[in-house]
C-alpha cells in the first residue's frame, strides 16, 4: 500500500503551524496594464489568503516575464513588506525562476527586531497559459543582501 492509497492505515503528521513554512501563491495577469493579482496561502498565518498586488516595472505588460513592485499583505489586510518580484522563463514553456526581493515595512520591523530587514526569496513557478502562474517556495529560505 503507497501513502497515496486510501485504504493505507498510514498517517501523515504535520510539524506545528509554526514551523510549517511552505507556502504557494497564485498570480493572475492583466494583459492591458502587465499589473499581477497575487493571492497566497502560509501555514503561518492559520493557511488564510492574504494578497500581493504587483505593479509591472520592466517587461511587456501583456506576458507573464518581467520585473514587477509587490506589496505582500496579512490575511488583515496591512502591508507586511514591500519591494520586486521577478518572473524569469527557464527550462520548459510554462517554467519560471521566482525571486523576491522584500524590504519589512517599519512597523514589521519593529514587531519582528530580529528579522533581517530585506529578505530575497527564491522559487519556482509554473504558469497556466498565458495569464495565471502558481508559485511554491519555503518562507523559511531566504537570502539576504552581501
Amino acid at each position: 500500500m503507497s501513502p497515496a492509497d486510501p485504504a493505507s492505515s498510514s498517517t501523515v503528521h504535520l510539524p506545528p503551524a509554526d514551523q510549517f513554512t511552505s507556502g504557494i501563491a497564485v498570480y493572475t495577469l492583466d494583459p492591458g496594464t502587465g499589473a499581477l493579482d497575487g493571492r497566497f496561502a502560509l501555514a503561518v498565518y492559520g493557511s488564510r489568503v492574504s494578497a500581493e498586488p504587483c505593479v509591472k516595472l520592466q517587461g511587456d505588460p501583456g506576458v507573464l516575464a518581467g520585473t514587477y513592485s509587490c506589496r505582500t499583505m496579512t490575511p488583515e489586510g496591512s502591508c507586511f513588506a514591500e519591494g520586486t518580484l521577478t518572473l524569469s522563463p527557464v527550462g520548459e514553456e510554462g517554467v519560471y525562476a521566482i525571486e523576491w526581493v522584500l524590504h519589512l515595512t517599519d512597523e514589521s520591523a519593529r514587531r519582528y527586531p530580529d528579522w533581517p530587514k530585506t529578505m530575497i526569496y527564491d522559487a519556482i513557478g509554473l504558469a497556466s497559459g498565458d495569464s495565471m502562474i502558481s508559485v511554491a517556495w519555503d518562507n523559511a529560505k531566504y537570502r539576504t543582501p552581501d
